[in-house]
């Protein structure tokens, strides 16, 4: 079984996306409001389970208050993501995964909802289906508002690249080369350089990386400039020999026999998954304010 590393390289403050003050005052009305619309209907999915259980102000007591508990949250969330970051890149990394990756699950909690509320799916519960649609607020709000991004995309390569170097120094453990690293660094240099108008085959530099470290041609330096010229995208000398060297290192490794690597999913990763998320986002959220008008008797 794989071994974790034990190591994690450092996150500074410059790597980090903080929002300015006027960001957060955004940040939180925002996240107040999809707290109240996602408290609103779970109340409401509450209050047709258990109607015994709700009292005179518990509305406004469960709403509100779940609202600004939520709203807290996004106030505070530059000191967030700063005790995120203290804990070392590679929890920083995973981090940013998960909340990238949350809205996936609230999607599907809203899926559910509304397919069981139309029948098309068995339904266990109005109530719990109910629920299950306010819950995708609270799923949404930390991509969506809170937490879109944590890193520089261009710091979290480079952090990618020493991540990489540390694991391959740290006596060259057999189960954790810290290959997906290199992997993860390389893509955001592809991503640069197509930026510039150079673009690269995709996953060219990682294959030629990789056979340069199996036959020994590449070195730390090879890694640490191309870390480097992240920071100083204008300073072309850090990189105007390293990126033909790999990809030479490349053509090298087919003509040995070596297969390049697979294009699965490269060609979907510059789709902007971001608009999408936010179309879906703001679908649902106007879905969701028309049925709350239409519960409480505004809308016929």
């Amino acid at each position: 079984m794989p071994e974790p590393s034990t190591k994690s390289i450092s996150v500074s403050e410059e790597d980090l996306v903080l929002e300015s003050p006027r960001a957060l005052v955004n940040t939180t009305v925002g996240s107040f409001l999809l707290g109240f619309l996602g408290m609103t209907i779970v109340w409401i999915g509450i209050e047709i389970a258990f109607p015994f259980l709700i009292l005179t102000y518990s509305l406004l007591i469960a709403v509100f208050g779940g609202s600004f508990l939520f709203a807290l949250v996004g106030a505070y969330r530059n000191q967030i993501v700063r005790r995120i970051a203290n804990h070392g890149f590679v929890v920083t990394f995973w981090a940013q995964r998960v909340f990238r990756w949350i809205p996936l699950l609230g999607a599907s909690t809203v899926l559910i909802g509304v397919l069981s509320l139309r029948g098309l799916i068995p339904d266990y519960s109005p109530a719990l289906s109910i629920i299950f649609v306010g819950l995708y607020f609270f799923l949404v709000a930390p991509r969506l508002l809170i937490f879109p991004q944590m890193m520089l995309e261009s710091r979290e390569a480079r952090l990618c690249l020493l991540q990489f170097l540390l694991n391959w120094n740290t006596g060259k453990p057999v189960h954790n080369t810290g290959h997906n690293w290199l992997r993860r660094g390389l893509r955001g240099i592809e991503q640069r350089l197509k930026a510039f108008g150079l673009p690269v085959p995709s996953r060219e530099l990682f294959f030629g990386s990789s056979y340069a470290l199996f036959k020994g041609h590449a070195s730390n330096t090879t890694f640490e400039e191309l870390a480097q010229w992240l920071l100083e995208l204008s300073n072309y000398s850090e990189v105007n020999w390293t990126i033909p060297f790999l990809m030479s290192e490349a053509k090298k490794a087919e003509d040995d026999g070596f297969e390049r690597p697979r294009r699965s999913f490269d060609s979907f990763r510059n789709l902007k998954f971001m608009t999408l998320e936010r179309l879906a986002s703001i679908t649902i959220i106007l879905g969701a304010i028309y049925g709350l008008l239409t519960y409480f008797g505004i809308l016929k």
